[in-house]
């Protein structure tokens, strides 16, 4: 079969790259060859540039798109050219120059990067009723208008929406804190940015300074830009001073919602001066089977054609009754049977949790009736999974529960109540590694009891009131506990196909290609794995789906979907039309054709 490479421009990736529009934006399906277009499209101008004091600005999403499209072209641009991710753009061209114009200190900002944001942990700010208080800088703009933007706060508990009530004075906070000391995270000087490009006394000429300096700018993964991000750069692109704009993407792609990502953003650039819309909807990279699958989880309802010469595939579904999906021989030995030796395999799912289960790595649960013991054992995992900072989260709040009754006590709280900050600290890290600690035959209720004394221990050291009943009716026992406490098994690899897998979440697949993709679905569960039947298509539109499509399209030659069997009745009588993409369907060992499963 011919590849894109072979072909290379097919019509419609021609008309991108000849495309004389103001803006051309360009909706590109999986394997399209858009990154391909974008560096012809690039180089084109390049080779014709002759202004000395403005350029081109190139802008990804990432730094590895950013490697990939200097890579193409064989070299950094140099002066007057850009080219990086649109954060270091917007930071470098309208923060840094313009920031005073919005209250950031004339004698420049401090840039503080992620993860080094989340280890400040004052000044603390209110985020709901509740009472809770957490770090100024773990808090990021979402979206919304910039007067009273949407924010999330990351705390241990994981990424939570803050309450409309209390935006208003954490923005208030953040603006203090930007003036007085100019310290901003990656998330600020996105709304930053947006907030000088859009003010409407002076964003316009900002906006003409900056397309004076770059008339052409062209963006890549545009789908995955932040809010903010994508409002500041539409006021770029509205600019008269801007010549040239070329927007490329997938709203099909578009998995980052958690980071402020919003797909509409494409039909506002659309909708700009000048633009014109041209698809890439071809595939170089799917057979029939698999674009037709893709094209059914498109949230977009776009079709993936692929090429008329293109293999038809293979598509499969494993139906399991496994309560967790682990690495048993059956599992093992079904997957080998569709994927050739040579064939580069991907085990992914949408959850690292999924993953961490089949490789045997998951801990079991926590038996007994306590909470705190619970949410103790819960940081043992964070911390195994290398997220130290949440595990030493879920400690301290367990701690100050139990002691002081209040479960977020700021720097103040504790001061006032004349504990010892630097003792406190080393009590975290006591527990949380006593906690740790594997014995053998151990029961759960023998490690409540080791975590009961050194909690009570700790209260004595601290020379604080408390109440030792309240420290017993916290880390109760009951006959629950009597079972061992089995701890996570790290089971050595002896099978040549996990050796050879690459083993990741579908996000950290995005971008990439294999020739065999499996995807693991666990059973469904209301709480945590709602099943697919409805993730995938609720009434509006659905990142779950996206994610999906994202996962489906990584695959050149074969895909195998690993569902619970609750899962695959549920698709048969909700989503026969999906289903019906699929040529072969086995119950582990027991091969059965399509008409004898049904």
């Amino acid at each position: 079969m011919k590849t894109c490479a072979d072909n290379f421009p097919t019509p419609e990736q021609k008309a991108v790259i000849d495309s004389n529009s103001r803006i051309t934006v360009v909706r590109a399906c999986p394997g399209s060859g858009k990154t391909r277009v974008f560096v012809e499209s690039l180089k084109m101008r390049i080779d014709s540039w002759t202004k000395k004091n403005a350029g081109i600005a190139s802008i990804s999403f990432t730094n590895v798109a950013q490697e990939q499209i200097a890579e193409g072209i064989g070299k950094h641009l140099p002066y007057p050219h850009f080219i990086g991710t649109l954060d270091a753009f917007a930071l470098r061209y309208v923060v840094r120059p313009f920031g005073h114009l919005v209250g950031l200190p004339k004698e420049g900002h401090r840039l503080i990067p992620s993860p080094l944001d989340e280890a400040i942990e004052y000044p603390e700010v209110e985020i709901d009723s509740s009472g809770q208080k957490i770090s100024l800088f773990s808090i990021r703009f979402a979206d919304g208008p910039l007067h009273k933007p949407n924010m999330k706060a990351k705390t241990f508990r994981g990424q939570i929406d803050i309450e409309p009530d209390y935006t208003s004075n954490i923005l208030k906070k953040k603006k203090a804190e930007w003036r007085k000391r100019g310290r901003i995270t990656h998330s600020d000087c996105q709304y930053i940015s947006s907030l000088i490009l859009c003010h409407p006394e002076f964003g316009k000429k900002v906006s003409e300074l900056v397309t004076r300096r770059f008339p052409m700018i062209l963006v890549d993964e545009f789908q995955d830009t932040n809010w903010f991000l994508g409002l500041a750069l539409i006021e770029l692109l509205r600019s008269p001073f801007l010549e040239s704009g070329l927007v490329v993407g997938d709203p099909d792609q578009a998995i980052f919602e958690f980071g402020g990502a919003n797909p509409d953003l494409f039909k506002d650039i659309e909708n700009l001066p000048g633009a014109k819309s041209l698809p890439l909807n071809q595939t170089h990279r799917c057979p029939k089977k698999i674009a037709a699958i893709a094209t059914a989880l498109s949230d977009t309802g776009k079709q993936v054609l692929p090429r008329d010469n293109a293999d038809q595939g293979s598509a499969i579904i494993l139906v399991h009754d496994m309560e967790k999906i682990d690495r048993n021989k059956k599992v093992i030995a079904n997957i080998s049977k569709f994927c050739e030796e040579e064939d580069q395999l991907a085990i992914i799912s949408r959850r690292e949790l999924t993953l961490r289960t089949f490789l045997g790595e998951s801990i079991s649960s926590f038996r007994g009736v306590s909470h705190s013991g619970k949410n103790i054992e819960n940081a043992v995992q964070m911390l195994r999974s290398d997220q130290s900072k949440v595990a030493s989260h879920i400690v301290e709040r367990e701690l100050a529960w139990i002691l002081f009754k209040n479960d977020s006590p700021s720097m103040n709280d504790l001061r006032d109540l004349d504990v010892d900050l630097i003792k406190w600290r080393r009590i975290i890290y006591q527990i949380l590694k006593e906690a740790s600690i594997d014995k053998k035959d151990e029961t759960w209720n023998e490690w409540l009891l080791r975590i009961r004394k050194l909690i009570l221990d700790s209260a004595l050291d601290l020379n604080c009131e408390f109440d030792k009943r309240r420290i017993s009716d916290n880390l109760k026992q009951n006959l629950k506990g009597n079972v061992l406490r089995k701890m996570a098994e790290h089971l050595e690899s002896s099978d040549s196909l996990i050796e050879r897998a690459t083993i990741k979440t579908i996000h950290q697949v995005k971008g990439d290609e294999f020739e065999c993709v499996v995807i693991l679905v666990p059973k469904p569960s209301p709480n945590n794995s709602p099943c697919p039947s409805v993730e995938w298509w609720p009434d509006g539109p659905s990142e779950e789906r996206r994610v999906a499509f994202v996962a489906a399209s990584r695959a050149k030659k074969t895909l195998i979907l690993c569902i619970h069997r609750d899962t695959y009745n549920a698709l048969r009588t909700l989503r026969s039309d999906f289903v019906d993409n699929f040529e072969q369907i086995f119950l582990f060992e027991r091969q059965h054709s399509l008409m004898e499963f049904l």
